[in-house]
Formats: structure tokens, C-alpha cells, sequence
């Protein structure tokens, strides 16, 4: 009878490792393509080159006005525009994309953008967007409100502030 002998120890260990080295390859080849891809995607790269502020949030409650003034400066490299406003007083969150009528640019499009170090005053018209009036009385105490501004040039970019001063 012929024995049968298995595979020695050594050729088995030598098998193990170059398995377990074909995988690891295999594995940084993939996550190296895909790395590669995410920054490569545009809200990454506008990211770098976008950064804008909110210098100052007013609100005027006065007669037949609900309003939210919100003065915004282009401190990044890109030009930016098209932009939107997320309000929320801790308990309502409203969101008003930059297509909404309730919402004046200050004359900033994609074809006219806010540039580097300038500044634009967006109006968000509470009254034409149907907010009660409750959620406006709530912004004479601020210390739930927040205003985030979002834009179209690059969406991976906000602005948020929670300081609101009261006019006239």
C-alpha cells in the first residue's frame, strides 16, 4: 500500500503567508482607486477653495415685515452663489432652498458670483414663506436660534451663526 502524505508544514506556512499577502495587495489596490475617486469628486475639491461667513443676522418683526437680513462675505478663493437658509429655534427647523421666492440673493447668480473679500445681503422674506408669526416672535430670544447658509457653488460648504439683533 502507498501512504498518502499531506502537504509538508513548511509548504503549508509558505501557502498561508502568500495568501495572506495576495489579499492585502489586493485590498490597497482597492482602497487606493477609491480614495482616489472621493477626492477627486468636486464637493471635496470646492471645499478647499470655498469658505464664506455670516458677518451679521438682523431681524425686523415691524408692521407687516418679517424678515431676516443676513449679510454674508466670501472669504474663500471660489466665487460662490445660489444661496439657501436653514432657520430653527430648537423645536421647528425650516429650510428654504436657493430656488425659494421667499428668498433675494442681493443680485448673486451663478452667472454673477460673490467673489473673493466681497460681500452680499441675502433676505429671507418669513412672512411670503408662510412661517407663523410664533416662530418669528420666538427671535426676540436667540439663544435657540440658529441660521445656517448654504450655497449651490459648493454644497459641501456651510455657514452657520446663532447671534440675531433685532431692527428697527
Amino acid at each position: 500500500m502507498h501512504s498518502r502524505r499531506g502537504v509538508s508544514e513548511v509548504v503549508s506556512v509558505v501557502l498561508v503567508i502568500a495568501v495572506a499577502i495576495s489579499v492585502g495587495i489586493m485590498v490597497t489596490i482597492f482602497i487606493t482607486g477609491w480614495t482616489r475617486t472621493q477626492l477627486s469628486e468636486t464637493s471635496v475639491s470646492c471645499a478647499i477653495s470655498t469658505n464664506y461667513d455670516i458677518q451679521d443676522i438682523k431681524y425686523n418683526s415691524t408692521g407687516f415685515n418679517n424678515t431676516l437680513l443676513i449679510k454674508v462675505i466670501n472669504d474663500g478663493k471660489s466665487g460662490v452663489y445660489g444661496f439657501g437658509v436653514t432657520v430653527s429655534n430648537g423645536s421647528e427647523v425650516y429650510r428654504f432652498n436657493s430656488s425659494s421666492t421667499a428668498i433675494g440673493q442681493g443680485g448673486i447668480s451663478s452667472g454673477n458670483r460673490l467673489g473673493q473679500k466681497q460681500t452680499a445681503l441675502i433676505t429671507l422674506n418669513l412672512t411670503a414663506a408662510n412661517v407663523s408669526i410664533g416662530f418669528g416672535q420666538s427671535f426676540r430670544t436667540t439663544s435657540d436660534l440658529e441660521i445656517t447658509v448654504t450655497n449651490d457653488a459648493c454644497p459641501a460648504v456651510s455657514s452657520e451663526r446663532n447671534a440675531v439683533t433685532s431692527y428697527p
